[in-house]
């Protein structure tokens, strides 16, 4: 049997059917049943791979040829409006990509599939009934265990597929470049240029609907805060409009839409907590999730409490009315693992007091105790966050022996720094190090030698050989991860990771190194210790006439003169940065010192490559023109010699001085300004200086009365 290829035409065009064709290009889409009572009428389920590996599940119903009913469980679905998973599922069944075989029935009427569910059941409660005792154990353990089970089922990282207890490493790396094509494609913002625009809906009862548009001239209505929140916490291309795609960072945006980004993430966290987990502080948010609009009273939760530091107020909790002294104070969370030997099991205890209230914002969890309130930071923590939750309702973790390693990796890693282990139960546990050993190969490219280190055993991820240690992949996958999306490559024949291009070293060196020396060991080999970025200086000019020729002394320029042409030439095309002979980068953004460089060699017209020592020597008459470039760049100093210092003095000097005498034959025939320009040529006369007579000057110099000095 087939499905009818009509059904494709009854998808509405847009954005939806767009990423549903998309989703279904990528494999993402697998069709588990079709159930036909004939060629036109039929029933389909499938599942949908989302984003971070997520699961959506989708049913359509087709009747006579017409799809009459679609469901699926996400946020995006409506009764009326076909999601995205909706229509790869179509796609899908038109024209299967998946490798698993779909099940097909075919049924006499549509009514059968309710009956054959029903014996479907059946069948599993008879199962049921003769595993009943050994699904007893297991809930007496599940009780036990239950908290931890929750926060590893919650944290797991389910990316993470492992073959032969070794990373495939090579996966990692064509999905960070498969995800930097695919962004490189699509985000036509630049950075900087991003607007926000919001408007602003007065209600009754103190309260206002506001909205927001997006973009860059075109500006978009932006549909769902909730998920613009978690797309710029992932750094995920999102698309607006047809005309607007954009990764969403914070440098993406204006300065003046910065603030209105802040208020949309939190407000965008607050809309996603009330959907996932019902608390009764968001309960008003609750009205609002998948709208165009945010439904607000009162003001912003952060702000708010930042308003009443050092005041004590009476707090609601649980129904019981409290007082509590709000404090701007910040605590950091300890975790106490202790190893119970007579159950053979571990037990995870916090310094937060019994009975306390947490209460959670986008940037911190709120702690009130029996007399104040205090702050934790979880921003970006999601396994700090998520033990604070399980400790707001439990005072210990009960972590099951043959869970202990799980528990480890998925749970406490990521925040080793809040953990305390007890001497007693350090040896069960393997915590994941990091050594990075910098070097050059022939060609100066950078290359990094990875080795994780395991307690006492320290070995090369990219060997091909099995490690049959205890590995904490999640972790070893985060750190390639970080190397793969700045720029580094894998080299199979060195086994070493190396990244080859400039802009990529020149933005390692820069910007990224730093953060890498806080997360690992990082030790660098002699010669890269040289690769550094560096703004050129010049500490000091030196200006001096001699044999009517200025002498500019630049020799305190630290650039070497061979690659100054080259410096200044990146310069001039706006270039970031010029890398030298030496490996060294030059930084030839918004530097004065390149500002002046620049000037005197360009606007004095210098031929560098007859620079001797520093030196560069240019004709007498340009004095001024150097003055002027002078008093641009303040912040250099400059020494000049006596003559210099004199030429500049007396030209730029508008009260000419009295010696020089007009010839008496020429005293009645000149005007004041006449005289005036007299004086000026007869001064730079004086200094072997050029001049011209311009027409304007009234000197009557075509004439048979021309004027010679």
């Amino acid at each position: 049997m087939v499905v009818n290829r009509d059904i494709l035409e009854q998808i509405p065009n847009g954005e939806r059917k767009i990423r549903g064709k998309e989703y279904y290009s990528n494999r993402r889409a697998h069709i588990e049943m079709i159930m036909y009572e004939n060629d036109n009428t039929y029933r389909i389920n499938g599942r949908v791979r989302g984003n971070y590996f997520d699961t959506y599940y989708t049913e359509v119903l087709v009747k006579n040829g017409v799809i009459v009913e679609h469901e699926c469980d996400c946020m995006d679905h409506e009764k009326n409006r076909m999601c995205k998973h909706i229509i790869a599922t179509l796609y899908e069944a038109i024209e299967p990509q998946s490798i698993l075989p779909i099940k097909e029935k075919f049924v006499n009427n549509l009514t059968e599939i309710i009956e054959e569910e029903k014996r479907e059941e059946e069948e599993r409660l008879r199962i049921f009934r003769e595993e009943e005792e050994r699904r007893e154990k297991q809930r007496q353990y599940e009780m036990r265990y239950h908290t931890m089970n929750s926060i590893i089922s919650n944290l797991k990282d389910n990316k993470n597929n492992t073959d032969n207890n070794n990373l495939n490493i090579q996966k990692i790396y064509n999905e960070i470049s498969q995800e930097k094509e695919y962004i490189a494609k699509y985000d036509n913002v630049e950075n900087g240029t991003l607007e926000l625009e919001p408007r602003i809906e007065l209600e009754a009862g103190n309260k206002i609907n506001v909205t927001f548009k997006i973009g860059v001239n075109k500006k978009y209505i932006i549909k769902d805060y909730s998920e613009f929140a978690k797309n710029y916490e992932r750094h995920e291309l999102t698309t607006f409009g047809k005309d607007l795609g954009v990764v969403l960072k914070e440098e993406k945006f204006t300065e003046g839409s910065k603030k209105y980004l802040d208020f949309i993430l939190k407000y965008g966290k607050a809309i996603e907590y009330a959907n996932n987990n019902g608390k009764q502080n968001y309960y008003y948010y609750s009205k609002v999730i998948g709208t165009k609009e945010i439904i607000l009273e009162g003001k912003d939760k952060d702000e708010f409490l930042n308003l009443l530091v050092n005041k004590e107020i009476e707090v609601k909790c649980g129904g019981v009315k409290r007082k509590f002294k709000i404090t701007s104070e910040q605590v950091l969370p300890r975790f106490y693992l202790t190893k119970n030997e007579e159950n053979d099991d571990y037990k995870l205890t916090s310094n937060i007091p019994d009975m306390a209230v947490i209460d959670f914002s986008y940037k911190f969890a709120y702690i009130y105790d029996e007399e104040k309130m205090y702050k934790i930071s979880v921003e970006g923590d999601e396994n700090l966050r998520e033990l604070l939750k399980n400790f707001e309702y439990n005072n210990e973790i009960f972590i099951a022996k043959d869970k202990i390693d799980e528990f480890t990796k998925v749970v406490l890693v990521p925040i080793k720094r809040y953990v305390n282990i007890e001497e007693n139960s350090e040896e069960d546990f393997d915590i994941l190090g990091v050594k990075v050993y910098l070097e050059l190969d022939a060609n100066d490219n950078f290359v990094a030698n990875v080795r994780f280190c395991y307690g006492e055993n320290e070995f090369n991820p990219l060997t091909t050989k099995t490690i049959n240690i205890n590995r904490n992949f999640a972790e070893e996958k985060k750190v390639f991860e970080d190397f793969f999306r700045d720029g580094f490559q894998i080299d199979t024949n060195s086994e070493k990771l190396v990244l080859k291009d400039n802009d990529d070293m020149y933005v390692f060196l820069k910007f990224k190194i730093e953060n890498y020396m806080k997360k690992y060991e990082v030790l660098a080999s002699e010669e890269f210790g040289k690769q550094k970025v560096r703004k050129p200086t010049l500490s000091s000019v030196g200006i001096k006439v001699d044999n009517e020729l200025l002498n500019i002394d630049m020799s305190r320029f630290d650039v070497n003169i061979e690659e100054l042409k080259q410096v200044l030439q990146g310069y001039k095309l706006k270039k970031k940065y010029y890398r030298l002979k030496d490996g060294s980068f030059i930084d030839l953004q918004d530097n004065n010192d390149l500002d002046l460089v620049n000037d005197i060699t360009t606007n004095l017209d210098i031929n560098l490559n007859k620079v001797q020592d520093g030196v560069i020597k240019v004709p007498i008459n340009r004095s001024i023109y150097l003055q002027n470039i002078l008093n641009k760049n303040k912040s250099i100093e400059v020494a000049k010699d006596k003559k210099f210092t004199e030429i500049v003095d007396n030209i730029s000097n508008k009260d000419l001085t009295e010696d020089i005498i007009i010839p008496k034959k020429m005293q009645d025939k000149l005007r004041d300004y006449q005289k005036t320009g007299y004086k000026w040529l007869k001064v730079i006369e004086h200094y072997n200086f050029g001049g011209i007579l311009a027409d304007d000057m009234g000197l009557r110099k075509n004439t048979s009365n021309y004027i010679s000095y």
